[in-house]
């Protein structure tokens, strides 16, 4: 019995040995496992190394981890939105002095309007109204008179002087009476009637119309009379243009509209453009942060794995030990997720947003006080006024008949403007050329057949003629001419008296005038 005692205390004691041995080299191998056999009542090993132990409990909950690094920048933040609408303007300053003013600009030049033509044959007796042509032209500045129709067709607006002749037959108990007309209405007329007697009487009259562009006017004789001309151009019709009215100028103003769409859609295309880069920065930032977070539970979850894992094995109970220690059981599950990191510290603000759009505009602010005048422009470019050119003469006696032609002279010079009249020769003689109108009257003397035959003559040349007879009576005759001619500086002109018995007649009452002045300088 003794021996059989001693002999398991020794089997005891080696067993002891052996399993602290094995259970020191495990610990070595492993590092981390421990892997202890306790037993502090009797154990047994009666065999060889048992099977395969069972797989061991889940580990325990791991610890919290450490707070997360500081977070990256933030990106650029959105793009502002619209600012509010600005407020209403204070009152401006005083503005500042004009700038000199730019000179003068010249009008434009008035358009010239004159004509004067004369008929060299006689008109009879007509059964209805007929418009009276001439044959003969003598001025037709602008080509408004035309010579087919002997209608004058005004071209521009304007106020206009007109003046017509007419002469009766060589025939007794004869009349003519006719009317200037201005779109088919009679505007003055002009009558004369020699009576029983076969003689001439002639007379003149005239008139100021103001014409719209396109108006019509002619002289127009009454059904059932007569006219009498020939070579000597008795029958007249002058006009000329004394004033344009009614010019108009045509004004264009720039439009804006498309440069306005153009700059409107550029400042769409930007701010569209800032709205995309702020939007991608936003997503980097979002990739980033999730980036950050992945790898901070990657590397909690393998902290867990290999510093966290403990492998015991406790039993306070009998245990017998038939064999040696079983192979290593297999790595038990993961322990549950350890609690949260605290939070990192924030990340720096990112950076400001791009500046969103201006707000609208304000409103208009009080108008500022009128700065002071500018300086005075330079005189404008006016051309030089035109020349002043007119006279006006008269005689006070007689011209009783010359042998031959006569120039009348006129003793009396009521006006010389520009002195281009010649009180010494009777003749006018321009210094500068341009549109001219004449007129002139004659008188017979109070004798029975007597006339008077007087010719506006231009270096030499017949334009218009005046006769005037009273026949088998003593009594005064009267009439008056005129026309209108275009001149070359040094022309000449003059009233010349037929030297075939004819007389003129004058007094103090100065009867006998001739008058001319300048319409139009070119």
């Amino acid at each position: 019995m003794a021996q059989t005692k001693l002999l398991v205390a020794v089997l005891v004691l080696l067993g002891t040995l052996m399993i602290q041995t094995l259970a020191e080299e495990e610990k070595e191998d492993e590092g981390s496992c421990s892997k202890q056999f306790n037993n502090n009542q009797n154990i047994t090993v009666v065999a060889a190394p048992g099977p395969v132990g069972p797989k061991g409990d889940m580990g325990h909950r791991g610890h919290g981890g450490s707070p997360g690094e500081k977070g990256v920048r933030g990106a650029p933040g959105k793009l502002g939105p619209v600012g509010p609408r600005g407020e209403k303007g204070d009152k401006g300053e005083q503005g500042p002095a004009g700038e000199k003013g730019a000179p003068g600009t010249s009008p434009p030049a008035p358009p010239v309007v004159a004509f004067s033509v004369a008929r060299t044959t006689s008109l009879e007796k007509s059964s209805s109204p007929t418009v009276v042509t001439y044959d003969v032209v003598l001025s037709n500045v602008g080509g408004a008179y035309n010579q087919q129709t002997g209608t004058f067709v005004a071209a521009v607006g304007g106020v206009f002087f007109f003046m017509f002749t007419g002469m009766t037959p060589n025939v007794a108990n004869t009349n003519y009476y006719i009317h200037l007309m201005k779109n088919a209405e009679k505007m003055v007329r002009l009558y004369e009637g020699n009576g029983g007697q076969a003689h001439y009487q002639s007379s003149s009259n005239s008139a100021i119309l103001q014409l719209q562009p396109g108006d019509e006017v002619w002289v127009e004789l009454h059904s059932g009379h007569s006219l009498y001309s020939d070579s000597g151009r008795y029958l007249t019709f002058s006009g000329f243009l004394i004033h344009a009215t009614g010019l108009s100028q045509n004004t264009v103003e720039p439009v804006q509209t498309v440069l306005t769409l153009a700059t409107r859609g550029t400042d769409t295309f930007l701010l569209l453009k800032h709205m995309k880069m702020a939007q991608t920065g936003l997503l980097v930032a979002v990739l980033v942060l999730l980036g950050t977070l992945m790898i901070q539970t990657l590397a909690e979850e393998e902290k867990e794995d290999e510093g966290s894992c403990s492998k015991q094995f406790y039993n306070n109970q009998n245990i017998t030990v038939v064999a040696a220690p079983g192979p290593v059981g297999p790595k038990g599950d993961m322990g549950h997720r350890g609690h949260g990191g605290t939070p990192g510290e924030k990340g720096v603000s990112g950076a400001p947003g791009k500046l969103g759009p201006v707000g609208p505009r304000g409103e208009k602010g009080y108008k500022g006080e009128q700065g002071p005048a500018g300086e005075k422009g330079a005189p404008g470019t006016r051309p030089p006024a035109p020349p002043a050119v007119a006279f006006s003469v008269g005689r006070t006696t007689s011209l009783e008949k010359p042998s031959s032609h006569t120039v009348v002279t006129y003793d009396v010079v009521l006006s010389n403007v520009g002195g281009a009249y010649s009180q010494e020769t009777g003749k006018f003689v321009p210094t500068v050329g341009g549109v001219y109108f004449f007129t002139f009257t004659g008188k017979t003397p109070n004798l029975a057949n007597t006339s008077y035959y007087i010719r506006l003559m231009k270096n030499g040349a017949k334009m218009v003629s005046l006769h005037e007879h009273n026949g088998g009576q003593s009594q005064f005759q009267s009439s008056s001419n005129s026309a209108v001619l275009q001149l070359q500086p040094g022309d000449e002109v003059w009233v010349e008296l037929d030297g075939h018995g004819r007389s003129l007649f004058s007094n103090g009452n100065i009867y006998l005038t001739f008058s001319g002045f300048l319409i139009h300088a070119v």
